[in-house]
């Protein structure tokens, strides 16, 4: 169930930042093997010095931001911001929809047997085992939409982010709920 959980939080993440961050980046071209390579090498290092500097570099109210620090050290290391954050937003959304795939026989088993044991609780009443079941089929609906996230990446992105999945898991410490 752990897994679960994180799951969901990731997911509710990514539907917050795809209502804020996604016009940011719109018209931008897709990322090339170069540039996936180099955000690979790239984002733990600037990971760990935002981190240790306490400097902000997002926020899900206003997209992505950034202070003139963290604009040196991109710099620095021939990055634009906002194609970090690019490339970082996609291979994020791209990873959870990965991870999804991974992980839906899983989630559909647990779905199912949430959904029997709604119908099955003789301690609920008719109404509440609807709102329930109201409730329930809004998670699911919720669920196929997040099923659905490669569809708002660019193919020839998607195959870069599936081709590197496992760097892109290390890079962005995504290994330790597998």
């Amino acid at each position: 169930m752990k897994k679960l959980a994180i799951l969901s939080a990731l997911m509710i993440l990514l539907f917050s930042a795809a209502a804020t961050a996604q016009p940011q980046f719109e018209g931008m071209s897709p990322f090339t093997k170069t540039e996936l390579t180099r955000f690979i090498q790239d984002w733990p290092a600037f990971v760990s010095w935002a981190d240790e500097r306490g400097e902000a570099y997002g926020d899900k109210e206003n997209g992505y931001i950034w202070s003139s620090q963290v604009t040196r050290w991109l710099d620095q290391h021939g990055w634009q911001p906002e194609r970090m954050f690019y490339v970082a937003y996609r291979c994020a959304t791209g990873m959870a929809s990965i991870l999804l795939d991974e992980q839906a026989p899983e989630v559909e088993a647990g779905m199912a047997e949430a959904q029997m044991a709604i119908m099955n609780n003789p301690s609920l009443s008719a109404a509440q085992r609807e709102q329930m079941l109201a409730m329930f089929r809004q998670s699911q609906s919720s669920y196929q939409q997040a099923r659905e996230l490669d569809t708002t990446i660019p193919p020839q992105e998607m195959a870069l982010i599936r081709h590197y999945s496992e760097q892109i898991r290390t890079a962005m410490e995504l290994n330790d709920e597998r």
